[in-house]
């Protein structure tokens, strides 16, 4: 429903129920939705793919895309090891936007406050304990 209406989903992850992920590949996935390549170090974001609707991770080791300093690459590629992961798979751990990330935390402060406004209104101020069935006697 997020996708039909053009909204990027941005929801909390449980702290006290996360793991690590296993994929189909060698990659595991981080608590935090960020790939974890063989070698056991976490990738860092190469962007954002529009027209599949993905993120982008590449090694952290490379250097200006055509060097690769781990000392047990996982590619024998030259711009190293790209894996991708989709909001559509879990929406909830592959937001679209990096966690951490500015656009994250300048909206996700907006989200805070709205849910704080809401729960003055509801809580508060009793509107949720009137008796009334429509939305239109709020």
């Amino acid at each position: 429903m997020l996708k039909h209406q053009g909204v990027k989903p941005f929801i909390d992850l449980n702290k006290r129920a996360t793991k690590y992920l296993d994929t189909d590949s060698d990659m595991k996935i981080s608590p935090t939705g960020i790939p974890i390549c063989p070698a056991g170090k976490e990738m860092k974001t190469y962007g954002y793919d529009n027209t599949r609707d993905r993120q982008k991770w590449i090694c952290l080791m490379m250097k200006d895309r055509t060097t690769n300093t781990c000392p047990t690459p996982c590619s024998v590629a030259k711009y190293g090891r790209i894996y991708n992961t989709c909001s559509k798979d879990n929406s909830r751990l592959f937001s679209g936007v990096v966690r951490d990330s500015e656009e994250w935390k300048l909206v996700y402060k907006r989200r805070t406050t709205v849910e704080r406004s809401n729960k003055r209104e509801k809580i508060d101020y009793k509107l949720e304990a009137g008796r009334h069935r429509s939305t239109m006697m709020w």
